[in-house]
């Protein structure tokens, strides 16, 4: 394993399982205080201990990030007011929310502020219109949308101010390179994940942002024991307790960067990492704010998870011939219900272009919805926009992604992605 986000806990237990050996977490200090980079690794042929290789003499490019807080979560127009400020004064600026809602409130803030200043040029888009970047796109569209924002934001992009209003879905794997970032509270492995996308390449930035700079957008009321119900779960907007279940990482993230104004990455990884997930601290935390059910019930949770995964191992000493197929049994990547795939035919041309021949409704838009329902009365009007019912339920797809037709973007449902 090589990583400069997994934290030591969830390190060991990777090493623990080919040979059933405990898992052994270090205590704090002496988490934080391992070398990075290094490689750890199993050692051949017994159950040993984990082996560390330190990496000796690595060339790491060295990021000084100054941190800003800024209590504006729940204001959209605030937060897209200082984005397209930022952008006025030639920034490529992300706004990287946890949820799809937050998202897309943003969106509409930010094409308000373009209009009433005239620079609707500054707003990203995909084909011509301005769109938010989430998973809520039919699969050509949201391909379109990948290619569109690499371009604007990537390695080759070109000069000029622009913002974007994105989720987790711009956090990894794409190559953007923001002059600014504004990001949501989340996981402190995660956070280190979204500085990836902040001047990740060396280039001459526009004059006042030469240093990097991330807003940290917080909740105006920063109390999280009240996002915790009578059963210990919790439930809270942007995501907290809900997108990234554990406030115990999240209050411990928050304490962490609250003590800083600058990060030396990747220098600090390693200790911003141990600080915020290491269950020694969770357990202090949980202690002095009185959160214990809160502790008992995410460890509930991943009890429950670990057996569900347990009981779909394949099992190697039985015959491929004997073995359950893989037809009668769903396997998934992430724990949840599912959501209804509806298809199109014939297909229709979407808001960028492509042709849409299926989309996906989100899991708590399709209760009381059958299994085997399909849209009808589709109609399409101007801009690629479509609308159609499902069951007796109305829904728009458009240049902002697919939502009830009854509601406006940022009323959508309180979830990620």
């Amino acid at each position: 394993l090589m990583s400069a986000t997994l934290a030591a806990a969830g390190r060991e237990r990777f090493l623990s399982v080919p040979f059933g050996r405990k898992p052994r977490t270090p205590p704090p200090a002496e988490a934080e205080a391992l070398p990075y980079p290094a490689i750890f690794g199993l050692s051949a042929g017994g159950p040993g201990p984990a082996r560390l290789t330190p990496i000796e003499g690595a060339d790491l490019p060295e990021k000084r990030v100054r941190l800003e807080p800024l209590p504006a979560a729940g204001d959209p127009a605030a937060v897209a007011a200082r984005a397209f400020a930022e952008a006025v004064r030639g920034a490529k600026v992300l706004v990287l929310r946890n949820t799809v809602k937050d998202c897309l409130a943003v969106q509409l803030a930010l094409e308000e502020e373009a209009r009433r200043a005239g620079r609707e040029d500054l707003l990203f888009g995909c084909q011509g219109q301005a769109a938010p970047h989430h998973s809520r796109f039919a699969a050509p569209d949201r391909r379109r949308l990948d290619l569109a924002i690499e371009a604007a934001f990537g390695k080759e992009r070109p000069d000029g101010g622009c913002v974007a209003a994105v989720t987790q879905t711009c956090q990894q794997a794409l190559d953007l390179d923001a002059d600014l970032l504004l990001t949501d509270l989340c996981p402190m492995d995660v956070f280190l994940q979204r500085l990836g996308r902040l001047h990740r390449h060396q280039r001459r930035r526009p004059p006042g942002f030469a240093e990097a700079r991330v807003v940290l957008l917080l909740p105006e009321d920063e109390d999280f024991g009240r996002l915790i119900g009578s059963q210990g779960e919790a439930r809270g907007p942007h995501g907290l307790g809900t997108v990234y279940p554990s406030l115990l990482i999240l209050e411990a993230t928050r304490r962490e960067l609250r003590r800083r104004d600058t990060l030396e990455l990747p220098a600090m990884n390693r200790l911003l990492v141990e600080k915020a997930l290491h269950p020694d601290h969770w357990a202090a935390l949980a202690e002095e704010l009185g959160w214990q059910k809160h502790q008992q019930s995410l460890e509930g949770k991943e009890f429950a998870h670990s057996w569900t995964a347990r009981g779909h191992l394949a099992d190697w000493a039985v015959p491929y011939g004997e073995c359950k197929s893989l037809d009668e049994v769903l396997i998934r990547t992430r724990l949840g219900e599912d959501g209804l795939v509806l298809n199109f035919e014939p297909g229709f041309k979407g808001p960028f272009g492509s042709t849409v021949d299926s989309l996906t409704l989100p899991v708590w838009e399709t209760r009381g919805i059958p299994r085997d329902a399909v849209p009808e009365n589709v109609e399409l009007l101007a801009g690629g926009q479509a609308t159609f019912t499902v069951a007796g339920k109305s829904f728009l797809y458009d240049r902002v992604g697919l939502r009830a037709a009854a509601k406006r973007p940022d009323d959508s449902q309180d979830e990620k992605s």
